[in-house]
């Protein structure tokens, strides 16, 4: 039962609630505003709601994808406006993916490549620098592999220049 009131006894203006998962009382703005209802709260408390949000989408991957992809059609505007900030925020992540899809469409990615120290390499990047593959993946004499032992940090103005080539 909820102890912190505001007013006499028997007032219903209540300051805190019990999260029905964690069994901890928690102040009212700990909990998310239901859509319908005058004013009502979920029973769960954030965090536990989003606990149970993340077990959710796990279990039920193919649902969730079509519930995705049903909103990015009704509001395209929104899901690029949405993607687009993701990408400013994640660049050293995109970049890695966008190289690993090239990688895989061109069959230059083998199954053994540690993607975990690949997606290190991309973010720990330092600023003026590329991530460049020593051995290009498309090189006219020689292709190499996207594998993180093929990856090294060179400056920007270097990594234009060298293009395609491998210098041996």
């Amino acid at each position: 039962m909820p102890r912190n009131r505001v007013g006499g006894p028997g007032s219903y203006n209540v300051l805190s609630k019990v999260c029905t998962s964690c069994k901890v009382e928690q102040p009212l703005d700990a909990f998310y505003f239901l859509k319908h209802g005058p004013l009502q709260r979920t029973t769960m408390c954030k965090p536990c709601h989003q606990v149970c949000n993340k077990q959710w989408a796990q279990k039920n991957k193919s649902k969730r994808n079509s519930y995705a992809r049903a909103w990015n059609h009704a509001n395209p505007l929104k899901a690029t406006a949405h993607y687009r900030n993701w990408r400013k925020k994640n660049l050293a992540y995109d970049a890695m993916r966008q190289r690993e899809r090239t990688a895989l469409k061109g069959q230059a990615m083998p199954s053994w490549a540690d993607r975990n120290k690949i997606k290190e390499i991309y973010v720990k990047c330092p600023e003026g620098h590329h991530v460049d593959h020593i051995i290009p993946l498309r090189g006219k004499t020689v292709s190499g592999l996207h594998n993180e032992f093929n990856l090294q940090y060179l400056l920007a103005k270097d990594n234009l220049r060298k293009r395609n080539l491998y210098a041996e």
